[in-house]
């Protein structure tokens, strides 16, 4: 019969090993259902758009932590285009696109765009 040190010396290789696959199993309770976590798809450009607000008065977003509207500049490249389809910017000559945060399927199901009360 092995002794509590034996026991204790395998337990500290197998556990970190075992509790490493299991985190890798969990799936995010926040994500919608059948949604995957992913990787940053932008991570490569270096731009994170997680705010859209477009409005007849007024079209704005959140890149990389700073609120910008069209013609501002975020880290080099400028703002040329926000529509409720993503930000347009213009980087060192290449165009570059970033979907919405969040897509909904159709904005009109889930917001009253009636002018009645």
């Amino acid at each position: 019969m092995p002794d509590l040190r034996t026991i204790l010396v395998i337990g500290l290789f197998i556990l970190p090993s075992a509790s490493a696959n299991a985190a890798n199993a969990w799936r995010d309770p926040t994500a919608p259902h059948g949604q995957t976590k992913k990787e940053n798809p932008h991570a490569e450009t270096g731009f994170a758009l997680s705010l859209l607000l477009v409005s007849p008065e007024r079209q704005l977003a959140m890149i990389n932590g700073s609120l910008v509207k069209i013609g501002d500049r975020v880290e080099e490249a400028l703002v040329k285009s926000i529509t409720p389809a993503g930000v347009l910017l213009l980087h060192k000559g290449r165009k570059i696109r970033l979907p919405p945060p969040i897509q909904v399927d159709d904005p009109k199901k889930y917001v009253d765009l009636s002018d009645e009360p």
